[in-house]
């Protein structure tokens, strides 16, 4: 599975609106919340650099090639974000509506029975 990893930090994807998840929708390929040509994609377009059309194109067109039609390509992907999690975390995605939420393991309390 490749990775994005910079500065310590593995870069995860995570939808942030709502409207249909991005990893949570495609438990088929858990690989997806770590691709880096959609890591570098999300980039482009928060520095402004594609348009929303361009985005949304380029990241149906490399998931439809990369995952297979089972792949679930939400309609508005453009809440898309690139969320730093330290090389080795243990992390959650969870999701509500098509919103996810990414939540660490140290940030998790537990209760003992």
């Amino acid at each position: 599975m490749k990775k994005v990893i910079e500065n310590g930090n593995t870069m995860v994807l995570v939808k942030g609106d709502y409207g249909g998840g991005w990893s949570t929708w495609n438990k088929d390929f858990p690989e997806c919340v770590f691709d880096p040509v959609v890591v570098d994609l999300v980039r482009q377009y928060e520095a402004g650099t594609i348009s929303d059309v361009q985005f949304m194109d380029a990241v149906y067109d490399h998931c439809t090639k990369t995952y297979g039609d089972r792949f679930y390509a939400t309609a508005d992907i453009t809440s898309l974000c690139v969320v730093p999690v330290p090389v080795g975390s243990r992390f959650v995605i969870q999701e509500y509506d098509g919103l996810e939420a990414l939540i660490r393991e140290d940030d998790m309390k537990w209760v003992t029975a």
